[in-house]
Order: C-alpha cells, then structure tokens, then sequence
C-alpha cells in the first residue's frame, strides 16, 4: 500500500480509495477483516489517527462495519429499501438470489390489538406466518404476519416460499399500494442472533404496520426485524 505523502490528496483518502478499489475488485471480500488500525498505521507508515479517519470514511459508505470486541470487517452490499417493493424484488434488483424458510405457518387468534385493527372479532379468525428472509443464503431479516383468512382462505405453506405480493396480486387480486408503518431501532435477542447469524452488538432495525390493497382495504400486518449492518430503508417525504 502505496501512500504519497507529498500529494496534494489527504492520506487518509488515499488510504480509503486503496482499500475501495481492493473490496471492488473483490481482492477483499465480504466478511474478510481488516488489520486493526495499529497494524495499518504500521503497515502502511501512517498514524492510527489517519488509519482511523479512513475507517469512519469507509464506514459511512457501508463497505466495512465494526464489531465490538471482534474487529473491522468488510461489509456485505447495502440492501436499500425505497418505495414499495417487495423483499423479493428488493434482493434480485442488486443480483442476488431471495429465498425464505418458514419458520412457523398456523391459523391463530391474535392479541386484541391487532383484531382491533382489522375491526375482526372472531376468533382463529388469521393466517399467522414467521419468515427468514436470505439473499444468497445469508440471513437478512425476520419476517412475522398476520393476514385475516377471508383476505386470502387457501393460503399455503408452500406459497410462503415466495414472494407475498405477488401471492396476494396473482391469486387474490390485491396489489400492495400503501403502507403505514412505524420503524424502530433495537439490540436483537438471543433467538434473533442465532437466526439472523449476527452478534449482539449489530442493530436491528424494526419495521411494523399494515399494508392496504389498491383499494385501501387493509390488507395485513407486518412486524420485521433487519439486519442494520446489510439493510436501509430509504423514506421519501413530499410536503406539497
């Protein structure tokens, strides 16, 4: 690693354009870790202060992440979320391949706030459904739903394995075309930290609310928890 130090170009930022160019040649892959600043700064003849301003660059544009007590490692690419798009979508737009395992599909009576919400009373009355979504087979978020059975009577297990929104277009004639939802930011548990194959220092970020059909029947309601380290979600605001 080359560093100019007669260039009119910070060190620092020749430092991350190196490191840049090694992660997009794929010379450093996702996952790999990075030499801790002190090794850099030797490696390279700099000071753990330059090193330092070059990691925070680097962490700003998502290509590595720090972990407490771990080290500095290459991230994975950013899935962004914008609009409404499916997580299906989602994935294959930046080349990857979307997958999901149920984790539990049954028909159940939910708490009184969520049959409140679709002003339903009747009992065993909603589809409720857990899903790991992976991109490439990497675990990218957990996905929980609840449906009233008359929005769709024959869902299947089976038709879990794919995309919901095209389920819900192609079967059932609703095409998801607004959500209210609410995103909160929180530590993942135990249980999420095996799913989800992440440490308990890695954020979660949490999306929750119900999703309407083109005819602004409310359609279901979803909890999800994503990955803060591999997933963005991207909130456009219109004042006029």
């Amino acid at each position: 690693m080359q560093i100019d130090k007669n260039s009119r170009i910070p060190a620092y930022i020749q430092l991350k354009d190196i490191l840049t160019d090694k992660i997009r040649k794929k010379e450093l892959l996702p996952g790999d870790p990075l030499l801790s600043e002190r090794d850099l700064a030797i490696k390279t003849n700099l000071s753990r202060m330059t090193v330092r301003q070059t990691f925070k660059a680097l962490e700003s544009e998502g290509l590595i992440h720090r972990e407490t007590g771990r080290g500095t490692f290459v991230s994975r690419p950013s899935f962004e979320q914008k609009d409404i798009m499916s997580f299906t979508e989602l994935v294959k737009s930046k080349g990857a391949s979307p997958a999901s395992r149920v984790l539990c599909f049954e028909i159940k009576d939910p708490d009184e706030n969520i049959r409140a919400l679709f002003d339903i009373r009747e009992k065993n009355s909603f589809f409720h459904f857990k899903r790991l979504r992976l991109a490439d087979l990497d675990p990218l978020a957990i996905e929980e739903i609840y449906i009233p059975k008359h929005i769709c009577p024959d869902l299947s297990l089976r038709d879990l394995e794919t995309s919901l929104y095209s389920i819900l277009k192609e079967k059932y004639g609703h095409t998801v075309t607004y959500v209210d939802s609410t995103i909160t930011a929180s530590m993942p548990g135990v249980e999420q930290q095996r799913l989800l194959d992440i440490s308990g220092n890695i954020p979660l970020i949490g999306v929750s609310g119900i999703n309407y059909n083109q005819q602004g029947k409310k359609i279901y309601y979803e909890i999800s928890y994503y990955r803060s380290d591999e997933y963005k979600y991207n909130i456009h605001i219109n004042l006029y």
